[in-house]
């Protein structure tokens, strides 16, 4: 007689305790990068378009500004401006939502394995490994919670549908508030992020055909008419708002990031997948596990309850997920921001294959060992995760990220105190968020995921990842009053000034295509440093800008003080330490 399931705790009990554990392990994350509590760079540029909303300027980049996509997530949008709602500081709320949603994900992928699973030894190794293994990753926790981005709800939008799918699946007769639940998943997939609009339609294909795989009535196939009308509706719905408020039917970002060269991004995609399983022991371990688990579903024969097509549908979607990034050639962010919200999923695949795998080891006669075992495991777990167990270190790649928004918002408030009283310069920038949320006049976001011109320029999109829209061209139509604007906080009250232009091989100069060396650009625009007083006993900063020549002679009768400098390919000049 086969044995009794296992009483397992109830899904809420599971939320309620993983809220703890998401809480202090993202504080602890949050710690190791040095409490950043804007988030990163990105995330602010969820900030402006969320703050225009609310001001009723509209999805504008510039108050007053052409309508423009430049966000990847309509959804976390909406979300930040119920927070801009609340608070006019709302990083803090939009933290704990991400907690929540990151909690909501991992209860969820925590209960359908954990009630799949009849030994306690077993569930409990697993349940260790699961947990262990999201919650102490240096990556998951950096991009779905502390980055303020929307990973988070992407990665809850992705677990609600693909387990609210497999409901579907195993259900012989799914109630209507089930068919409901999912029809509801496909339109929060699709409007959460672009490629959602790809997997949602992958979702309901591969629901519907493992449901016929089990039940070939035409009732099986009926129960897919709703959720299919929603997607299709939502799809219909949003790519209808798309052309007709901001004239394209994809986010702006798509055309500023994504080369029209197919086999471009694959290329670009493949090295990105590769070096995700290679980042780590763990994430080899991940990948290991993906494998065995297709072995596992291409070998077994089907089962009673429909196992194996309720394992070849997870695989289905992790895969995928896998390969949407690999279309559209990866990401320029360190630690794949692109595939944290499949870690999870991930785990819970590898989680299976260790199931297979322990159900033929007898538990109950090794309860001796158990605590053996569970101790190399955790000493294994740990080790993966970084080597040296030096958690601290894996955050060194991200920090910047989180260092680029901060010193664009400290930007933005030094060149609002150079020009206090005046008309503000429109500026060009390479870095669109911090800069943008604190800066009032107006900006051009120079690399295009902010400006519909620069985005629909011409060109192959090859070169840095995510930086190669720019266009000179468009660029000498837009002219704006400055741009890339440096800063440095003055040392030495006898240095005049200590800020050099930009090399030839510094970042900006590459990621605009040699513009600043450029005859036009040299013979329209000249660096310029103008000293920035601080608050009463503190130092005073220095900002350097490109500055349009025929707008020096405005500054000096506006009463602006400001240094000219030389262009230079000569290393940059600092400030004494």
């Amino acid at each position: 007689m086969p044995p009794s399931p296992v009483p397992t705790s109830p899904l809420f009990v599971k939320f309620l305790v993983l809220l703890v554990l998401v809480t202090v392990f993202s504080g602890l994350t949050a710690h190791a990068l040095g409490f950043p509590a804007i988030g990163v760079d990105d995330a602010n540029i969820f900030f402006v378009y969320a703050r225009n909303v609310v001001d009723g300027h509209g999805f504008v980049y510039n108050p007053g500004g052409e309508r423009v996509e430049g966000f990847s997530s309509l959804l976390w949008v909406l979300l930040c401006a119920g927070a801009f709602r609340l608070t006019s500081e709302p990083e803090l709320v939009l933290f704990a939502v991400n907690v929540v949603l990151v909690s909501a994900t991992l209860g969820l992928l925590w209960h359908l394995f954990d009630t799949s699973s009849r030994s306690r030894g077993g569930r409990t190794a697993l349940n260790f490994f699961f947990l262990g293994a999201t919650l102490f990753s240096p990556s998951y926790l950096t991009w779905s919670v502390v980055s303020l981005m929307d990973v988070g709800i992407w990665g809850f939008a992705l677990t609600l549908s693909v387990v609210s799918a497999l409901s579907m699946i195993t259900s012989a007769s799914p109630s209507h508030r089930r068919i409901l639940g999912f029809a509801g998943t496909l339109a929060l997939v699709v409007l959460t992020r672009p490629e959602g609009m790809l997997f949602g339609g992958v979702l309901l294909l591969g629901a519907a055909a493992g449901t016929a795989l089990l039940d070939r009535s035409r009732s099986s196939f009926l129960r897919y008419t709703i959720p299919s009308l929603v997607f299709l509706g939502t799809l219909g719905s949003l790519i209808g708002f798309r052309l007709i408020y901001f004239g394209y039917p994809f986010p702006n970002t798509y055309y500023a990031k994504v080369s029209p060269d197919l086999a471009y991004n694959l290329l670009k995609g493949v090295k990105y997948l590769g070096g995700f399983f290679l980042a780590s022991p763990l994430n080899v371990v991940l990948g290991l596990g993906i494998a065995a688990h297709f072995a596992f579903v291409a070998t077994s024969r089907a089962r009673s309850g429909g196992v194996r097509v309720k394992e070849g549908y997870l695989l289905l979607s992790v895969v995928t997920l896998l390969a949407i990034p690999v279309l559209n050639g990866g990401d320029h962010f360190a630690l794949y921001r692109f595939y944290q919200p499949v870690w999870p999923l991930l785990v819970v695949v590898t989680v299976f294959v260790m199931r297979w795998v322990g159900g033929a080891l007898p538990w109950e006669k090794t309860r001796r060992m158990r605590p053996v075992l569970y101790g190399v495991g955790a000493i294994a777990l740990l080790s993966s995760i970084h080597p040296g167990l030096d958690r601290i270190g894996a955050y060194e790649p991200i920090k910047k990220e989180f260092a680029i928004a901060y010193e664009g918002r400290k930007g933005g408030l030094r060149l609002n105190r150079v020009f206090e009283g005046r008309e503000k310069p429109t500026l060009g920038v390479l870095t669109a968020g911090g800069f943008r949320f604190t800066y009032e006049g107006n900006v051009i976001d120079l690399l295009g995921l902010n400006s519909v011109a620069m985005a629909h320029s011409e060109g192959d999109r090859k070169g840095i990842k995510n930086h190669a829209a720019f266009d000179q061209g468009v660029f000498f139509e837009l002219l704006p009053d400055a741009l890339i604007p440096s800063y440095r906080r003055r040392k030495d009250p006898d240095v005049e000034f200590g800020i050099a232009p930009l090399t030839e091989e510094s970042f900006p100069n590459r990621a605009l295509k040699g513009l600043l060396f450029d005859d036009r650009f040299v013979g329209k625009y000249v660096p310029v440093v103008f000293q920035v007083e601080e608050e009463e006993g503190t130092e005073n900063s220095l900002v350097m800008c490109y500055f349009r020549r025929d707008k020096l002679d405005g500054l000096k009768w506006g009463g602006i003080s400001f240094d000219v400098l030389e262009a230079t390919s000569a290393p940059p000049r600092l400030l004494p330490e």
